[in-house]
């Protein structure tokens, strides 16, 4: 399913959350890095059906002296780069990403050791401790949608002015909240069909605005879809304080487990 949502200038918060604190931890990328000052790390990752390399954990000394801890669809792999030169030091084939939001932790003790979210109740794979000769300076995630050590029961994207992709996973029903520090006139677009939000002359309207929504304040939003094997009937309700009962539905055909956009 794709949502695409678009505006001058943005912030976009997809959770239930407060429009004064957003852990940055909480918020989406492609890429993240840290320097490495704990033993437990713990990932968030969008896992997209067609994709072969689903996530990497780099773990370096230097640029040129690191382990890497590589996610594909049929394995886990563990392999030591220094100069030019790669060795693989560990495989995997159990438990692999299956495709969704999927949870990853990794720590360190004798070993390292990868708990999967997927499968719960059996032995973390494990790879030698000594992958490195020391411990990490630096930690770097690449995958779809990171977040590393999110405490909070969210996820966040930064939008501004270019599409930016929030995956839908199967659930029927989704929370969105739209924040920004300027006024904005964000467009949702579930596939084909698009639905713009602004002020008209009698509050928040889908149709008839005349006026961008207001800065500093958390525009809630709910996106509920009725999903069969071909079609979905999908409906927006909008609940802020700016005008808290309006609603708006269509029925969309949707592609499941296709990404979704904001932009």
């Amino acid at each position: 399913m794709t949502l695409l949502l678009s505006a001058l200038a943005l912030g976009a918060i997809f959770g239930s959350i407060t429009p004064l604190h957003l852990d940055k931890e909480c918020v989406a990328k492609r890429e993240w890095r840290a320097d490495w000052d704990w033993s437990d790390t713990s990932i968030n990752v969008w896992v997209p059906k067609d994709s072969t390399e689903l996530l990497n954990i780099r773990l370096g000394l230097n640029e040129l002296h690191h382990a890497d801890i590589t996610f594909t669809r049929s394995s886990i792999v563990a392999s030591v780069s220094k100069d030019l030169a790669t060795d693989e030091r560990g495989r995997s084939e159990d438990c692999p990403l299956e495709a969704g939001w999927r949870r990853v932790r990794l720590s360190l003790k004798a070993d390292y050791e990868l708990h999967l979210g997927d499968c719960n109740g059996t032995s973390p794979v494990s790879f030698p401790g000594d992958l490195l000769p020391e411990l990490p300076t630096w930690v770097e995630v690449t995958g779809s949608n990171i977040t590393v050590n999110c405490e909070m029961d969210l996820l966040a994207w930064r939008v501004s002015r270019t599409a930016v992709a929030v995956p839908l996973d199967h659930s029927e029903w989704h929370r969105i909240s739209v924040y920004s520090v300027h006024e904005i006139l964000p467009r949702f677009i579930l596939e084909n069909h698009k639905v713009e939000l602004g002020l008209g002359s009698s509050g928040l309207s889908t149709l008839d605005f005349q006026r961008a929504l207001p800065a500093f304040v958390l525009h809630n939003l709910s996106l509920a879809c009725t999903l069969n094997s071909n079609y979905s009937s999908c409906a927006f309700t909008v609940s802020e304080v700016v005008s808290p009962n309006w609603n708006y539905s269509r029925s969309c055909p949707v592609a499941a487990g296709d990404a979704s956009k904001v932009s």
